[in-house]
């Protein structure tokens, strides 16, 4: 049996989940489930469990994190379930289990066990899930500098440019003016952070959002930004990027 934990602010949300993980998996064993934080947060740490399933929006305002923030650094094997679709990146399905959306089916929840089932040693990356929820919600780029994070919202971000094993982040201030900042993250992070934020890699050293792209110069393989400001298309990318840009230029 798979000892299990619901976290879901939604009564209703809780109880058919339940139905549908009778469906699903007769292995399932719920030995808890709760509607209100602090009393998961009171409980949780004293139970037997393997499996938790938790929602991302909890009651009073709070958020997954206020659970999450009580384990240091990872948690146990995690399935997210919620109504927000907006901010299942890719990214987030490398540290929890899997991540469902309401109302739960029967088919993807049983899928979602049986990747349990094959990686039991799965664990969540907190810090990686905050980045991620931050992008989803919020529409806010994290760029960890020396000593501190801090957050862009995506639009303002123009480009972003390797610098060996640091990305320079070229973004628009709220006056207008084109700023930079230094991150500790190289540029495969933040490829990988924004696939799903309209930015494409047009170069081995250059990631662009494809929001500020003004013109694409076949001839000299350039990308023309705001303000004319020229990036050079790798040849073997500039199908691809023609082709991811097609549908702003149509």
């Amino acid at each position: 049996m798979i000892n299990t934990i619901i976290v879901d602010d939604d009564r209703v949300d809780i109880d058919f989940l339940k139905k549908q993980l009778t469906l699903a998996e007769p292995d399932i064993n719920v030995i808890a489930e709760f509607n209100i934080l602090q009393d998961a947060k009171t409980a949780i740490s004293s139970l037997n469990y393997q499996l938790l399933f938790l929602d991302i929006q909890l009651d009073n305002g709070q958020t997954a994190f206020d659970l999450l923030d009580y384990y240091p650094g990872t948690f146990p094997s995690l399935i997210f379930v919620t109504s927000y679709e907006k901010y299942a990146l890719r990214a987030l399905r490398l540290n929890a289990i899997d991540y469902l959306l309401k109302p739960v089916d029967k088919t993807e929840l049983k899928a979602a066990i049986d990747k349990y089932r094959h990686n039991k040693l799965n664990i969540v990356s907190i810090p990686e899930f905050r980045s991620d929820y931050n992008i989803a919600k919020f529409d806010l780029l994290d760029i960890s500098e020396a000593g501190s994070i801090s957050y862009l919202p995506i639009e303002s971000v123009m480009y972003l440019n390797s610098d060996i094993n640091y990305t320079t982040i070229h973004f628009i201030s709220e006056n207008g003016e084109i700023k930079t900042k230094t991150s500790t993250k190289n540029l495969g992070h933040y490829e990988y952070r924004l696939q799903d934020s309209g930015f494409i890699r047009i170069h081995q050293s250059y990631l662009v959002n494809g929001r500020h792209v003004r013109k694409i110069l076949k001839k000299s393989s350039e990308m023309l930004l705001k303000n004319n400001l020229a990036l050079p298309i790798a040849r073997d990318r500039k199908q691809d990027v023609i082709r991811f840009m097609s549908p702003i230029f149509a």
